[in-house]
């Protein structure tokens, strides 16, 4: 079995990939509190299409500077917020993932915004959140960092160039 076959039977979840992508988008966040960089992904039932990413920081309008820096306080929207904000509520049966477990509030939020499924990678400092979500219904997953190192060991196996993607060996 050459390098490439190798690496098409090792095709991270979609799952994966949906996570990652929240990571990254949770780059952006301008939020000044430790461990606050928070990203959110919204897709279709079966996760086929991305349908609108979030991160928190302030409103539009506001300096991205604005972050009070003080828990449960900071002035910042949540990524879920910004995500849902942008998303068309009328579709079914969405998928969020999302890097922190959602709070009260934004559980609220998803339960309105037609959302089936969470998966989140954090725990949050409570968990009120994950309560609304099964009293509504809706399932929830944490997602574990160990689970993201295949997408990772993945990647260190590709290199891009050209837009062309190399795969080479390990080691």
């Amino acid at each position: 079995m050459d390098k490439r076959e190798d690496i098409i039977k090792q095709r991270p979840k979609r799952e994966i990939i949906h996570m990652t992508t929240a990571i990254l988008w949770g780059q952006r966040s301008t939020c000044k509190r430790p461990n606050r960089k928070i990203g959110a992904v919204i897709t279709t039932s079966d996760m086929t299409q991305i349908l609108s990413i979030g991160y928190n920081g302030p409103c539009k309008g506001l300096f991205n500077d604005s972050c009070r820096n003080t828990e449960g306080n900071c002035g910042c929207l949540h990524a879920e917020m910004n995500a849902i904000a942008k998303v068309d509520s009328t579709i079914p049966n969405k998928v969020l993932f999302i890097t922190m477990q959602p709070c009260e509030m934004c559980a609220s939020l998803i339960a309105q915004a037609n959302i089936s499924m969470v998966w989140y990678l954090d725990s949050y400092r409570n968990n009120d959140g994950l309560s609304i979500l099964s009293q509504c219904n809706i399932r929830h997953h944490q997602m574990f960092k160990d689970e993201l190192y295949q997408l990772a060991a993945l990647l260190q196996l590709c290199t891009c160039k050209s837009g062309t993607i190399n795969y080479e060996s390990q080691g």
